[in-house]
């Protein structure tokens, strides 16, 4: 199985960092599993996360070109 996280925030432990205030030390996460689905979680961020205009809680399955 081939699995992939992507941690996103300003810490220096996350795969991508951010320079941006209002993104979170620990800020969200993207997981593609063995089949290549993709899933987004906020990490109780203070600004949140957005899917299509909505604030996301917990995990949610995204597709590739949905997230705006």
């Amino acid at each position: 199985m081939n699995h992939k996280l992507i941690r996103i925030g300003r810490s220096t432990q996350n795969d991508r960092l951010f320079s941006n205030p209002e993104i979170s030390g620990e800020h969200a996460q993207l997981f593609q599993d063995s089949e290549g689905l993709f899933f987004l979680t906020d990490l109780n961020s203070k600004a949140g996360v957005f899917v299509n205009g909505k604030r996301i809680q917990g995990a949610v399955q995204i597709k590739p070109g949905v997230i705006s």
